[in-house]
């Protein structure tokens, strides 16, 4: 999990980047409705879910689990998909999706967390907004008659603190990658200093 993460940092902070401009949307509505709101959300959301696909693959090695991501990824594609679709559904249609997908996203960050904290020691900005997601999602399905305006506020909260979370997170596990590259180059240091000096070793009467 964490080669996958380290390798993946960026797409950490580009997930970030566009769940604040999502949540800036949702606070402003250049467009002024609730559909071009809808529109842009679904497009980013598929577009962070291709961004969370691409990063499962990335640093992969055998013996390292990314279902995490794989699952994370599927989901919020999918949730992309259902809620450009549902243009003509209920406002209390579009607050189920909306719920569904902060809970169960929420829940896989906090499994990603777990297993996390078990490689970077204090860890604890994945686990954060897994626990973000879970509270305003459920908030959102116990009060599923909430209007849009109210709808489109909790989304905005949940995107941009998400996001914030999230960018913490790349930055650290940038530092991590750093220190893991600075760790192989000091082994490949001495391995290769001790094989000069078994050399000359062997080279002497």
């Amino acid at each position: 999990m964490l080669r996958i993460l380290t390798s993946s940092w960026w797409a950490m902070t580009l997930r970030g980047i566009m769940l604040i401009i999502l949540g800036i949307l949702a606070f402003t509505n250049p467009a002024g409705t609730a559909l071009a709101f809808i529109f842009y959300a679904s497009l980013l959301i598929i577009t962070e879910g291709v961004i969370i696909l691409i990063s499962a693959f990335m640093g992969f090695s055998s013996g390292e689990t990314r279902w995490h991501l794989l699952l994370e990824a599927a989901l919020t594609i999918l949730f992309g998909i259902l809620l450009y679709r549902a243009s003509g559904v209920l406002i209390a249609g579009i607050a189920y999706l909306f719920g569904g997908w902060m809970i169960f996203s929420g829940i896989i960050k906090v499994g990603m967390a777990i297993q996390l904290r078990q490689e970077i020691e204090n860890e604890f900005w994945l686990g954060l907004a897994g626990v973000l997601g879970v509270l305003l999602g459920g908030y959102i399905l116990f009060y599923p008659e909430i209007g849009i305006a109210t709808l489109m506020a909790i989304a905005g909260i949940f995107a941009i603190l998400t996001g914030l979370l999230l960018i913490a997170l790349s930055l650290r596990l940038r530092k991590v990658q750093g220190r893991i590259h600075n760790a192989v180059d000091n082994v490949r240091g001495a391995v290769t200093n001790l094989s000069q000096e078994v050399r000359e070793r062997q080279g002497k009467p």
